[in-house]
């Protein structure tokens, strides 16, 4: 049966076809639209849609009566059960969807020297979209401050935080702009490593004292 003839039926069950068929458009119309434009509530909105899908369903069937229309709510139970514990969780649980549609990560972090299954889980949500200095604040004079011996991580995000910040070290910076002949984005990685060794050099200077 083709879509012209479908839509040239009469009765009840042809009206309650033609609804769901409207409705199952709609929904991939929606869907594709927050999937191509990357909106941030893709996860909540798409859930949404899929979780009320079936309702919705059930909702026309009741208001359009017909012979065999039960039959199909029944048969169509199960598929959508199962597709929503699919694709639900997978959107609702997905690192990659919610980096992709609202640039969040979720960091689990364990106090060190404990065991995991009596510490609580920490999460810190870091959005991607903002400078680092915003998100985590770091002092540019010093190393970040750890339980433990400070790692060349540590030195990293303490550069980082530097240039983020705009308290970088003059000097140093001057040296890394002339030696990128002006290249911004070469001279902020020239400091980075510059800047990096000196702090490594200083760390082990201490450790040896």
């Amino acid at each position: 049966m083709t879509v012209p003839q479908l839509f040239a039926l009469d009765g009840a069950f042809a009206t309650f076809t033609l609804t769901v068929l409207s409705l199952e458009m709609l929904m991939v119309v929606v869907i594709s639209w927050l999937l191509f434009t990357k909106h941030r509530s893709f996860r909540a909105i798409s859930s949404g849609i899929l979780l009320g899908f079936w309702p919705a369903v059930a909702l026309v069937a009741i208001a359009t009566p017909a012979p065999g229309v039960g039959m199909v709510i029944g048969s169509t139970f199960i598929p959508w059960v199962l597709s929503c514990a699919v694709w639900v969780t997978y959107l609702q649980r997905s690192r990659r969807v919610r980096v992709t549609f609202e640039n969040c990560i979720v960091i689990e972090s364990r106090q060190p020297d404990a065991s995991p299954s009596t510490l609580p889980v920490k999460s810190l949500s870091l959005k991607l979209d903002q400078p680092m200095s915003k998100q985590m604040p770091v002092s540019s004079s010093t190393p970040i401050s750890h339980a433990g011996p400070a790692s060349e991580e540590d030195h990293w995000a303490t550069a980082m935080a530097e240039l983020e910040t705009g308290q970088r070290r003059p000097g140093l910076w001057a040296k890394a702009f002339a030696e990128s002949e002006g290249d911004e984005t070469k001279a902020k990685v020239a400091y980075l490593k510059s800047r990096v060794q000196q702090l490594l050099d200083a760390y082990s200077a201490d450790r040896d004292r």
